[in-house]
């Protein structure tokens, strides 16, 4: 059975073209191996067109289009998104998600935004506009991380985190919030839509009830401007697209070369 899964992954490897056949029988010897019977027929010498380099060749080559095809792919889904999933407005949404809290307020993690030169095309404005939409009422407040925390310290609340589709909940004991409207730290706020311009540091929004009543209940969404999504998008795909190239340009010269190595290879047997 080891012989045969061996053989299988030589011809899956493109370093046979012959396929083995499925029996459990002992096979023939080895090499390596010693034996004292004398075969009327010599076994035929391996083939001479896979060389280490061109096996090599081959599995980066097929490196290269599985690599490539997945840079082209998510370039291309980006350029998909960046034409047709973006509202009259010109921003990209997210669908509405629903949070609750038993304290007084929602805190959303952090939001690291970091970029250290100006001149790069995606500095400064990559993420543009950023808005949170809230289905009722509810206040909403973007700031800096630290203005946050105290701001929430001693002030019952849980904390949202969020990985994918999964959401975790951190509550935290307290009492009664100051109000939200009357702080001057915020960076963005507003009454059930808050629209706020990405810079760089450490952000966190927060959700509270406009009359600083417990139990928060607020369905929000997402959007984003992402001027950035279209020039990102277009150089994955030709840079993808340039992997995929090369990984065909390796194997057919590898192919092709071990062909022509077979081809002119001669055996005579006395």
């Amino acid at each position: 059975m080891d012989r045969w899964a061996l053989r299988v992954a030589a011809y899956a490897g493109l370093m046979t073209d012959s396929y083995p056949p499925f029996r459990f029988d002992s096979g023939g010897d080895e090499a390596g191996t010693t034996t004292i019977e004398q075969s009327p027929t010599p076994p035929a010498p391996p083939a001479q067109g896979w060389s280490a380099g061109r096996v090599t060749a081959v599995v980066i080559g097929a490196l290269l289009l599985i690599t490539g095809g997945a840079v082209g792919g998510t370039g291309g889904f980006g350029l998909w998104a960046d034409q047709t999933q973006r509202d009259s407005s010109g921003l990209l949404s997210t669908r509405s998600e629903s949070f609750h809290s038993n304290g007084y307020a929602i805190e959303f993690g952090t939001l690291e935004l970091r970029w250290t030169d100006a001149d790069w095309v995606l500095a400064d404005n990559w993420l543009g506009e950023v808005r949170l939409k809230a289905d009722n009422g509810v206040f909403i407040g973007i700031g800096r991380t630290d203005d946050v925390r105290r701001y929430l310290s001693g002030v019952e609340h849980d904390e949202v985190s969020m990985a994918g589709d999964r959401v975790t909940y951190w509550h935290r004991d307290g009492g009664v919030p100051a109000d939200p409207a009357a702080q001057t730290f915020w960076a963005a706020s507003g009454t059930g839509q808050v629209s706020w311009r990405a810079e760089q540091g450490s952000w966190t929004a927060v959700v509270l009830n406009t009359d600083r009543s417990r139990v928060v209940d607020a369905g929000l969404a997402a959007q984003a401007e992402v001027p950035a999504l279209r020039p990102v998008s277009i150089g994955l795909m030709i840079g993808g697209g340039l992997m995929f190239l090369l990984g065909v340009v390796l194997l057919a010269v590898a192919v092709a070369g071990a062909q022509r190595r077979s081809s002119g290879t001669t055996t005579s047997v006395t």
